[in-house]
């Protein structure tokens, strides 16, 4: 189970520092929007799941001017400045859990859209279904993700010094799920049209430290660890000096990102195509 209050805690802490770090998620933003573009008329209703700090939610109001928004944040400072970065009063924000928001959640959108956020639900597979209930006949459904293999160089090593240590091994970032599993959770669930697309994306930091320090500084860090303090220091210290050796590139390290765009569409039956684009 994932710690919603410390989830929240987190997010809060890097409002202000989010933009500046969140360069995989910025383009994730950017190519949901073209899928939503490219993939039929423009929306009239929109519900933002997600919404952190406002990138994409800007770009939803400049690109659909007539659309009505309504933008959901477990953060209430990331919604803070979201709310500074709009200069439209067509979004209605909403700070709330966006499991038991949707759950008990009525209306009926055109586009339910939501960048780096479903990793973070404790049931997505339920969500998706609640999802596709708030959705109109024909309306879409696109979700940027994170993939299974996402830090997979990080999990290598931490794995190794447990191994070594006689550790047991911890969980170390959240458990991201493989494109396969959403796939299956999508078609299962009554969307139609699905399509999961992987990428995996290498970027570059100046050290390992430089790279968990981003993560902090996007409020994604996240650990399940259940060693003891002192231990836990240990064993991260020896697994930044070890990654700074074993993944180290011209200008530093590298770490991998599995980005997962998720899409569903809600519409008859009668019309039934999938896809699976790696």
């Amino acid at each position: 189970m994932i710690d919603k209050q410390r989830v929240a805690r987190s997010f809060n802490a890097a409002a202000a520092t989010y933009d500046r770090y969140a360069d995989v998620q910025r383009k994730m933003a950017r190519q949901l929007l073209d899928s939503v573009i490219q993939g039929g008329p423009s929306p009239q209703r929109v519900l933002e799941v997600g919404c952190g700090t406002g990138y994409l939610t800007a770009l939803l109001a400049e690109v659909f001017p007539k659309a009505e928004l309504v933008a959901l944040d477990l953060a209430e400072a990331m919604v803070s400045e979201a709310k500074r970065r709009m200069a439209t009063d067509r979004v209605t924000f909403i700070v709330a859990d966006a499991e038991t928001w949707s759950a008990t959640a009525k209306g009926s959108y055109d586009l339910i859209i939501s960048n780096a956020a479903i990793q973070w639900f404790t049931q997505p597979q339920t969500v998706l279904e609640h999802w596709f209930r708030l959705l109109c006949p024909g309306g879409r459904m696109v979700a940027g993700t994170f993939g299974s293999d996402t830090f997979v160089e990080l999990h290598r090593i931490c794995a190794t010094v447990e191994k070594e240590w006689g550790l047991p091994l911890q969980t170390h970032g959240l458990p991201l799920l493989s494109a396969a599993r959403w796939k299956a959770w999508l078609d299962g669930a009554g969307w139609m049209e699905t399509e999961v697309r992987e990428e995996r994306v290498t970027v570059e930091f100046a050290s390992c430290r430089q790279f968990l320090s981003t993560l902090k500084k996007t409020g994604a860090s996240h650990s399940q660890s259940r060693l003891p303090l002192a231990t836990e220091r240990r064993l991260l210290k020896e697994v930044m000096n070890r990654y700074d050796r074993e993944y180290a590139v011209p200008d530093g390290v590298m770490a991998t990102y599995h980005v997962l765009l998720l899409e569903g569409k809600k519409m008859d039956k009668t019309c039934q195509t999938s896809r699976v684009v790696r």
